[in-house]
């Protein structure tokens, strides 16, 4: 089993949101090798409820690139959103997008490890 299947394998079995993020993370630093894991990060993007998860699955998206992972992301651009967690989403969105578009790099953390601090439901 090639590695981005064995990444995508571990984030659907994995209940911890701080691992999950580390596992987008990685995924995200592929680039292009990881293609075939777009679908799923849209879906997760698209549809998911955790916020930091998603906001390093914006990130990945503009990392790996495609046709697909640029209309994810204009589609959550387009969303109006309806809290600063989700406000905080659209912006990486834009960033991600803007990179995969014109190159233009911006600053997340290291690591999803090394972001703010997560909460005990988090964990």
């Amino acid at each position: 089993m090639d590695e981005v299947k064995t990444l995508l394998k571990k984030l659907d079995s994995e209940k911890s949101i701080i691992k999950k993020c580390a596992i987008i993370w990685e995924l995200g630093n592929k680039g292009t090798e990881a293609e075939k894991a777009v679908s799923h990060l849209s879906k997760i993007l698209l549809k998911g409820t955790n916020w930091r998860e998603r906001v390093w699955t914006a990130w990945s998206l503009g990392r790996i690139g495609s046709k697909k992972a640029q209309k994810t992301l204009q589609k959550i651009i387009n969303k109006p959103y309806t809290s600063e967690e989700e406000e905080t989403v659209v912006t990486i969105a834009e960033h991600a997008l803007n990179y995969l578009i014109m190159g233009m790099e911006f600053d997340l953390p290291t690591s999803p490890i090394l972001d703010e601090d997560f909460s005990k439901n988090d964990i």
